[in-house]
């Protein structure tokens, strides 16, 4: 089912081990490899209106305790949507040292700069984590 602002996160869980035999922090962490997401942006270049760009969030638990996820949001533009997997229902729960894998779709439906966000909210330490979402719609040729 799609969440609606927009880019689909195609929430496809892939775990593998993350980390070493060396001492974590207790309790969960949720880390991710980036804090900002863009959207054919890097070159210059866009994604044409009603096509669509992906991009992978990789989420992994680098502390001791098992990492919930407990809700995805969206906020910003109608260009950003998620998709849970019919296998994955929230909570999305991780374990000590593996990781997740969020892919998230840009789809725009107008030429131009469109920014967003996606939330994840968590039993970590740091209950809210945001990720800045931006794409560049340009028109098909």
């Amino acid at each position: 089912m799609f969440r609606s602002i927009g880019v689909a996160v195609l929430l496809a869980l892939a775990t593998s081990g993350c980390g070493s035999d060396d001492e974590l922090p207790s309790g969960a962490q949720l880390v991710t490899d980036v804090s900002a997401l863009r959207f054919g942006q890097d070159v210059g270049e866009g994604t044409y209106v009603g096509t669509s760009t992906f991009n992978a969030l990789q989420i992994e638990n680098g502390g001791t305790a098992a990492l919930m996820i407990s809700a995805v949001e969206l906020g910003g533009a109608s260009a950003f949507s998620y998709e849970l997997p019919p296998e994955t229902g929230l909570p999305i729960t991780v374990a000590s040292r593996q990781r997740t894998f969020l892919q998230v779709r840009f789809q725009p439906t107008a030429a131009g700069v469109v920014e967003g966000t996606l939330t994840l909210t968590s039993n970590a330490k740091t209950p809210r984590t945001v990720i800045a979402l931006s794409g560049h719609g340009v028109a098909a040729p």
